[in-house]
């Protein structure tokens, strides 16, 4: 977003840089424009929060030590896949399909019918 928004400062419209092939020149341009318009990096947030370094240096020491230990990594990623199952699915910010999709294709199937029967009708 940062990048179109940067490019569109700089009255360009175009595709810039679509895809993971991105060019060392095209990154260059971008931190160009980027120190031309005094943008900033922003602090990384989570769940409206500033990450702090302290939280990133935990984060980093877990990752080592399930590194080191594949089977504490293992009984975490079971733990935590038990906790995430018990969450209700719209907990999770996705909608679940089943309970809306039923209405659909019952009016889906209710239009077909009817649209048969007026044309068997004709006959």
């Amino acid at each position: 977003l940062a990048e179109t928004a940067l490019l569109a400062m700089d009255g360009r419209f175009e595709d810039y840089t679509l895809g993971r092939n991105i060019s060392v020149e095209r990154v260059k341009e971008i931190y160009r424009l980027f120190k031309k318009h005094q943008f900033q990096i922003a602090d990384l947030r989570s769940f409206e929060e500033v990450v702090t370094d302290e939280q990133f240096a935990a984060k980093r020491q877990l990752a080592a030590e399930l590194k080191a230990n594949p089977i504490r990594f293992a009984q975490l990623q079971a733990e935590t896949g038990a906790q995430l199952a018990k969450i209700p699915v719209q907990a999770k910010g996705v909608k679940s399909r089943r309970k809306n999709s039923g209405g659909i294709v019952a009016a889906a199937v209710a239009a077909v019918g009817g649209l048969a029967l007026l044309l068997w009708r004709r006959r």
